[in-house]
């Protein structure tokens, strides 16, 4: 499902290590730093399958399944063929959502496996999408750094960033 993060995913055995009771894995190799998503520190608050809804992978889930239904009833776009394009790219949003959601869990699950420390396998998946979305987004997002939303040209800007951004995501499925 998620080809693209195999390529350009490291070796786990030789960046997870444990030194003098402290976690360093490969995110900088800095001693204590904190969960790259640091509102969901930890795999118990991002939620195993089968937690109950109020877990952050569960609410997210469910608030994103009403934002994608109440988009398909929105009927201001009169051009059919725009509607189809914009639907087509909120689809391809919300299947990478999925497929990042099933990465981070399978990888957070194959690295507690083989790795005794739960916080550094779980920073250490998140690591892998830190730096997906540093990196692989980068161009992408590049144009609307420090935008000038009082110009002309922002709504331009504004869909050539989501093209941009659409086409990265379709790259990871």
């Amino acid at each position: 499902m998620y080809p693209m993060w195999k390529q350009h995913a490291p070796m786990e055995s030789s960046l997870l290590s444990s030194t003098g009771g402290h976690t360093s894995f490969y995110t900088n190799r800095k001693e204590g730093k904190k969960s790259p998503f640091r509102n969901i520190p930890s795999y118990t608050q991002w939620g195993p399958v089968g937690t109950v809804k109020t877990c952050v992978r569960n609410a997210t889930r469910s608030n994103l399944d009403r934002l994608v239904q109440s988009s398909r009833n929105i009927n201001t776009v009169v051009n059919s063929e725009v509607m189809m394009f914009l639907l087509n790219m909120l689809d391809t949003s919300r299947a990478f959502v999925d497929a990042v959601f099933e990465f981070l869990t399978e990888k957070y699950t194959a690295l507690s496996a083989a790795f005794p420390d739960e916080k550094a396998c779980w920073d250490f998946a998140c690591s892998y999408l830190e730096r997906v979305f540093k990196y692989k987004f980068e161009l992408a997002r590049s144009v609307l750094r420090n935008p000038d939303l009082h110009t002309q040209r922002i709504g331009v800007q504004i869909m050539w960033t989501a093209l941009r951004t659409i086409a990265v995501q379709e790259s990871f499925l």
